[in-house]
């Protein structure tokens, strides 16, 4: 590469990200971002119903020959990583906040826990979040935390301990964001409700 080739790719570098930069904080100031974090977490789950249709068999010995399975769960994890930091996010959270949670699923679980729990609506939480899923939570949060499903990494260690069903995540994911979904529309609605009352 040139130098004139190398100052042309720089510039170019500079601008893309100039320009992600501005949208990211157009959509951030979106009244309805957090309708987005629900709608690519359902993209992420799409991908994994895909999978699953081509995947009859689930067993321990597939999962560790068959990669697809750390694909999955790594889908799995991001899907809900996405669907409780929509509620955050309507709850008034902003980038710097989120961004200091990482991507450490039983932290982000926990803040959305007590915002509820203020709310005194922890029976939604539990709805929300039903047992089978918080145990999944529990068992895969620091493994997606350390990235293990992105990177080759040595069976030792995984963590040892029932694996979660991935079709029963799938569903309980799946009823994660309708619920979630539904609890939006309900607030957009009522917003809307008001503002017309004021008028």
């Amino acid at each position: 590469m040139t130098k004139g080739e190398r100052q042309n790719s720089d510039e170019i570098v500079t601008k893309g990200k100039k320009q992600n930069s501005e949208w990211i904080k157009k959509e951030w100031g979106s009244k309805t971002r957090h309708v987005g974090f629900v709608t690519h977490a359902r993209e992420f789950l799409s991908v994994v119903d895909l999978i699953e249709s081509h995947d009859a068999a689930e067993s321990k010995d597939l999962f560790w020959s068959d990669g697809r399975l750390f694909v999955k769960y790594y889908l799995l994890c991001h899907a809900i990583e996405l669907g409780l930091k929509s509620y955050l996010v309507q709850h008034g959270y902003t980038q710097e906040e989120l961004r200091k949670m990482g991507h450490n699923l039983c932290k982000i679980l926990a803040e959305m826990d007590e915002i509820l729990t203020e709310k005194n609506e922890c029976s939604i939480g539990h709805s929300l979040v039903p047992p089978y899923l918080r145990r999944a939570i529990a068992f895969l949060s620091d493994l997606y935390l350390k990235k293990v499903f992105e990177y080759p990494v040595r069976t030792g260690t995984m963590c040892s301990g029932e694996w979660p069903c991935v079709k029963t995540m799938l569903r309980d994911i799946q009823k994660l964001l309708f619920f979630l979904n539904h609890l939006y529309v309900a607030d957009s609605n009522a917003e809307e409700r008001a503002s017309n009352t004021e008028r």
